[in-house]
């Protein structure tokens, strides 16, 4: 629910919007449209079944499973495995389509999790039932995966902000969508801020191993950091629903092991990998089984489960791994969020002369003015504001949804300017648009111990896109080749 309500609130996905859904038309009419896709879809269907085109057809699944949602939340009834499916390839039918805009860590999260919770679901008309162990170790292995993976992939990353404890002096001012507290965050002692990134590589790395454990106490001490750890990430900065989820998949970790009946499976764990590779062995004809497991022992190092932790070359199980990652079913997560020192910030301007003045374009929730107070904003997520974080880090050429956001300002498409605060040119429109880049910083309260007036100061820093006008040459056939205006327009 949390996830769909505001794809479905975002109106630009339009056959002329900024993020409108990549289609390869051939002919005119909407039986013979063909949708670019991964896996499963059910796009093409509701397209061609209902004669609708292809926004009006995921505004429309996307309101069946805004209603299937509610019912799931408010009616028992409705939590069985079905439900959880339609909704899983609901939102798998918004994601392939929703390109740059829906592929975020969480979004990959909330698929994979999704298809997790068809397993545990119960079957419909037969009444609750426990889940079974195996669905409920998918959960703390994908919990497992989510957390180790995410203090490990910053160690990996040999970046030095993370090696030095010091990644925390940047990022509460370089993450997206800082909130009010990260700002008072930022003023907190270094030694403090160093302190806190080594207690979350403890959190991260060393207490997820715990989840496994047979002994529940041992579990419950690495539970509650976790829960720690996601409620601070919240007050600090706005990534909508990620964190709610995570917090989510750490509830298995508290489940009994006499429910769980964890013991058995790490007997399997301790035995199989090595003993496997053993009766592997064992099939060439030998004058002694001693003699053979003593070799076998020292040749396969099984003191140490080497088995367990060797990178291994199966090909078999490479293929079986990438059918499920294109089936959205399981997925890498290694980002590492590491900023630079400051926020670079790209401000959009517009104006009706070309010596000015320029006026600025102010989003829903990135920074954009000195003296606007940061603000909690989840569980929602302005996709706008967020892509326009990642479009500050690199060129506007490498970003085409970027120059799709011009087109649309510039003709004050109604779908795209209400995403921002404010049009600045309702009564009449600008006749150029350009972009300058500059980097933000947090103020200071200053040697009497009082806070400015601002939350932020900036340098600029260079022209990030030159003006461009309406009737721009080559702006229109470049959205047309990138998929973001099409040649063939359905009524």
């Amino acid at each position: 629910l949390l996830s769909m309500c505001p794809i479905f609130i975002l109106k630009n996905y339009r056959e002329m919007d900024i993020g409108s859904i990549p289609l390869v038309i051939s002919g005119s009419s909407r039986e013979v449209c063909q949708l670019k896709q991964e896996g499963l879809n059910i796009l093409p269907i509701v397209i061609n079944t209902l004669h609708l085109a292809p926004s009006y057809a995921l505004q429309f699944i996307l309101i069946c499973g805004i209603l299937l949602s509610s019912l799931t939340f408010i009616f028992d009834s409705f939590r069985n495995t079905i439900s959880y499916f339609c909704l899983w390839i609901i939102h798998l039918s918004a994601f392939q389509v929703g390109g740059v805009f829906l592929w975020f860590q969480w979004d990959t999260l909330l698929l994979e999790s999704g298809a997790i919770c068809i397993l545990l679901a119960n079957l419909p008309f037969i009444g609750a039932t426990s889940a079974d162990n195996i669905s409920l170790f998918l959960i703390r292995w994908l919990c497992f995966r989510l957390m180790f993976s995410s203090g490990l992939v910053k160690l990996l990353s040999h970046c030095p902000l993370w090696w030095n404890l010091a990644a925390l002096d940047v990022h509460f001012e370089s993450q997206c969508i800082p909130t009010w507290i990260a700002y008072y965050a930022h003023q907190t002692q270094k030694w403090l801020r160093h302190l806190a990134v080594a207690i979350t590589f403890y959190i991260l790395i060393i207490l997820p191993p715990m989840f496994f454990l047979p002994l529940k106490t041992l579990r419950t001490y690495a539970f509650f950091p976790q829960i720690l750890l996601m409620v601070l990430i919240m007050l600090t900065g706005n990534y909508n629903f990620f964190n709610i989820i995570c917090a989510l998949l750490c509830l298995p970790i508290l489940v009994s092991s006499n429910e769980y009946n964890f013991c058995k499976f790490f007997i399997f764990i301790n035995s199989f990998v090595p003993f496997a590779s053993i009766s592997k062995s064992a099939k060439s004809a030998i004058p002694s089984k001693i003699v053979h497991l003593h070799d076998s022992l020292n040749y396969l190092q099984l003191t140490h489960a080497y088995g367990l932790f060797r990178r291994f070359y199966s090909r078999f199980l490479f293929e079986i791994f990438a059918l499920f990652l294109y089936k959205h079913l399981v997925r890498l997560y290694l980002k590492s969020m590491t900023g630079a020192h400051g926020r670079p910030e790209v401000i959009i301007e517009g104006s009706y002369d070309a010596e000015g003045p320029w006026i600025p374009f102010h989003f829903y929730a990135k920074p954009g003015r000195l003296d606007e107070m940061p603000r909690f904003i989840i569980p929602h997520q302005p996709r706008l504001d967020w892509q326009m974080w990642f479009a500050a880090l690199g060129a506007y050429q490498q970003n085409p949804f970027f120059i799709s956001l011009i087109y649309h300002l510039l003709r004050n498409n109604t779908d795209v300017t209400y995403l921002m605060k404010k049009y600045p040119f309702e009564r009449k429109l600008p006749t150029l648009i350009r972009a300058q880049l500059y980097f933000y910083h947090y103020t200071k309260p200053n040697h009497r111990g009082e806070w400015p007036k601002n939350y932020w100061m900036r340098n600029f820093q260079e022209e990030y896109m030159p003006p461009i006008t309406m009737d721009h040459p080559g702006v229109l056939s470049y959205l047309q080749q990138n998929g973001f205006v099409l040649k063939v327009i359905f009524n």
